[in-house]
Formats: C-alpha cells, structure tokens, sequence
C-alpha cells in the first residue's frame, strides 16, 4: 500500500522522524505509515472500494490522518468534515453525494452507509480517471453549504518537490479547510513536524 503514491513512499524515507502530535502522544512517520496500512485493512474488509465518495468525520487525530492518506491510496474521493452538529454533516453528506461515511471513536473507526443521493459529473471524472478527489464544502453562512470538488493528485502535486525540512509546523487550521489540508500536504511532503 505504501508503494501505491507518490506521497506515502516519500513518508516512508523519514523513518521514525516525528510527523504528528495529539494531546502528549508523538507518532513518527513510519508509525503514521502502519497506522495507515491498518485503515487501508479497515476500508478493504468494509468493502470500500475506489471512487467511492467517502466522508470523514475527523480533525488532525492520528487516525484521522492515517484513514485520509488510506483513502487517498485507495484511489477514493475524500470529503473531510470537522463539525459534530448533525445538521451541518446531514447537509455535508448530501451535498457531497457522499457514500460512506467513516467516523472514529476512541476503539477505532466506524462506517456506515449514507443514503444515495446521486452523483456528479464531476465525481464521475474522477472516477472515470481513476483518480483520487477532494470534497471540500463552503461554510454555508448564506444557506446550504456547497461543495467544491478537487482532483486530489492534481492538488498533492505542487508539494512533490519538496525538499525534506527538518521542523515543526503549527497546523490550527480545521482538517476540512483548505488552508489546513495545504499546510497538512506540505508538511507530510517535506518530512516536518506537525504539531
């Protein structure tokens, strides 16, 4: 699974250099990456398959990062959604067209299956492609929130030529904001510290 992008071989040359914080907990990259084969086995023995639309209700947690970068490999398309109010991630998931969603809990993930509500030519593309996605959703202050769909390797390709970098990154924006999703990309892409 490790081999499967670019992104994930390239975490694997960092070894056991820190990559994540949580709480008084510090995991190294290559604990990251074994915490990532194991939500790779979650996704396989839930039959989630590529170009699912997955959600994950998740932050910045170990396993949060570890089930993105499975999903990612996995070749699905990822809408990461941070509130815990219901009416936010009801509107989320349809507005997403969203298939599954995953959410974690301290005894590990789970999954459930979200009501059809169609696709998008979009979404189509990206599967058609076989490519991974990004579902990013507006903050809906004006009504419903709107989704915003991106090809995820297009997006992870301006951090492949990263030159590794030894420090800490302060990642405090949410895990479904672009702005916190760029400085998550770039770090991982560098080697860094993110705390």
């Amino acid at each position: 699974m490790v081999d499967s992008h670019w992104l994930l071989r390239r975490m694997a040359t960092f070894g056991d250099a820190p990559a994540l914080a949580q709480d008084d907990q510090v995991v190294g990259y290559a604990q990251l990456l074994d915490a990532t084969e194991q939500a790779a086995i979650f996704l396989r023995n839930e039959g989630v398959t590529p170009g699912q639309c997955v959600a994950v209700l998740s932050d910045y947690t170990i396993d949060g990062v570890a089930m993105f970068l499975a999903l990612l490999a996995n070749c699905n398309i990822i809408a990461p959604i941070s509130t815990t109010k219901d009416e936010e991630i009801r509107l989320r998931l349809e507005e997403g067209c969203v298939e599954t969603l995953i959410s974690l809990s301290g005894s590990g993930y789970g999954v459930e299956p979200v009501p059809n509500h169609g696709s998008h030519e979009f979404l189509d593309t990206l599967r058609d492609a076989g490519r991974p996605g990004l579902i990013l959703f507006s903050s809906g202050s004006t009504g419903k929130p709107k989704a915003m769909v991106h090809d995820l390797d297009r997006l992870l390709g301006v951090y492949e030529s990263r030159k590794p970098r030894s420090m800490a990154i302060l990642v405090f924006l949410m895990f479904d904001h672009i702005g916190g999703l760029n400085t998550l990309f770039n770090g991982l892409a560098m080697g860094a510290f993110l705390v």
